[in-house]
């Protein structure tokens, strides 16, 4: 995780809108070289769909680790803070006796481990596990542990899946793919929307401190 601390919460929305912004000119500026001269160069759109793939996994990987991050500078106790967030800090304990990574599954094993660290201070040493194929499926995990819902997200899953990452993994290991410019145009319209709807749940988790224990 970065060592950045973020010490106030406009210095975290800062963070988070600095890193969007660059990430979006990348890949519109990829996505002007397509059409040159009223000719559409299919290898810029190929090459658009591994770009785009890149960011969408580096900004939730990195907006995230900056939330954990943010939780961490404010060196809360184990028991001031909800048990998902809790639960990424106990991954590790609990991993060699449970199998699961489910948000839901892990927060019911909390409890054992929760009274012997309730009043320490929270200590989170967590990188964001992306498993180098940010599909729908991984991400829904991110966002669950995050206590994000995925209202804004689920109707973007098949496209994430099947138009995202299933022709970025294809670009990857060299298979020739014909991409159609409105499709990519699709895809990267959708993405980017998905990124900026991240980083406004990541804001809304800082603004209303949905990482702290409501009980």
């Amino acid at each position: 995780m970065s060592n950045k601390s973020f010490i106030d919460e406009s210095v975290m929305y800062d963070e988070l809108t600095m890193d969007l912004a660059w990430r979006k000119k990348e890949v519109l500026n990829l996505s002007s070289s397509i059409i040159r001269n009223g000719i559409i160069d299919k290898p810029f759109l190929r090459a658009g769909i591994a770009l785009l793939y890149a960011h969408w996994e580096g900004f939730i990987k990195s907006s995230t680790e900056s939330y954990l991050n943010y939780i961490n500078s404010k060196r809360h106790r184990y028991c001031d803070l909800n048990r998902k967030i809790v639960g990424m800090a106990l991954r590790k304990e609990i991993g060699s006796s449970f199998k699961s990574n489910k948000a839901i599954d892990i927060v019911k094993c909390i409890d054992r481990l929760f009274e012997s660290k309730s009043i320490n201070r929270f200590r989170l040493s967590f990188v964001v596990d992306t498993k180098s194929n940010l599909s729908s499926i991984v991400f829904k995990e991110i966002i669950d542990w995050m206590d994000i819902s995925d209202s804004k997200y689920v109707s973007s899953f098949i496209l994430i899946d099947s138009q995202l990452v299933g022709m970025r993994n294809r670009i990857a290991h060299g298979e020739y793919l014909e991409i159609d410019s409105q499709e990519y145009q699709n895809v990267r319209e959708r993405v980017l929307m998905l990124m900026d709807n991240y980083r406004e749940d990541i804001c809304i988790n800082v603004r209303d401190k949905k990482y702290l224990n409501s009980r």
